[in-house]
């Protein structure tokens, strides 16, 4: 699970805190989804909401995924 680090600076002190994230955009850059890092394809260290995103189209096959247009 990916781990994200938010530093806020003060002048009197410095204080780190950590947010997990549980969802995230499609790694397909044309495609809209954004997808839960639990459902998940996961593929070469990225994630998509599905197989034709995480093939890279080679079927000109979009997601089908509502209001999406990847493809």
């Amino acid at each position: 699970m990916f781990k994200c680090y938010t530093l806020s600076i003060t002048a009197s002190n410095k204080e780190k805190t950590m947010t997990t994230v549980t969802s995230m955009k499609c790694a397909c850059e044309s495609c809209l989804c954004i997808v839960s890092l639990e459902n998940a394809l996961q593929k070469n260290g990225k994630y998509y909401c599905c197989e034709a995103c995480a093939d890279g189209h080679v079927n000109e096959k979009g997601c089908g995924h509502t209001g999406c247009t990847c493809g």
